[in-house]
């Protein structure tokens, strides 16, 4: 509602705005590939380090709704909760080797400074987006395995 809000208020009809949507959208996703791009150019632990990062932002960033809402789907989520698990275990051994390899790695003055920066703000908020992708993913199973339980009760009723 606020978002239909926001866009009238703006002057843009629906139509536009969808437009503009989509196309944000294709650009923030070439931006998300020039970073991966760059980030595992990188040498080194960095460029491990780069490839762990762009993947896991990738899964954040992600569109996990599915489209139909049925134990099917319920399914898929509980995978892609357990992927979420297993890829995220690796956080806290990921960011000790990232902060390892700025202190001790020789390979660090090849490395740009605002690249490093970069890099390192990202690792840092990404524990927090992983966590809500999490509970994301666990409300939609809920919700998705509580509305195909409530239509095979409908249906027997």
């Amino acid at each position: 509602m606020q978002d239909e809000t926001s866009r009238n208020a703006v002057g843009i009809d629906p139509a536009a705005w969808d437009e503009i949507d989509t196309n944000w959208q294709k650009v923030e996703a070439q931006l998300r590939h020039w970073q991966w791009l760059l980030d595992t150019a990188l040498p080194g632990e960095f460029g491990q380090v780069g490839e762990w990062l762009n993947q896991g932002e990738a899964l954040v960033f992600s569109d996990d709704v599915p489209a139909q809402l049925n134990e099917e789907a319920a399914a898929v989520l509980n995978q892609k909760i357990e992927d979420h698990k297993a890829f995220f275990a690796d956080l806290n051994s990921v960011q000790k080797q990232f902060a390892d390899a700025v202190a001790n790695s020789p390979l660090v003055e090849q490395v740009p400074k605002v690249q490093l920066e970069n890099m390192a703000r990202r690792l840092k908020d990404i524990g927090p987006r992983s966590d809500v992708r999490a509970v994301r993913l666990k409300y939609l199973e809920h919700k998705v395995r509580f509305n195909a339980e409530s239509s095979v009760q409908y249906c027997v009723l």
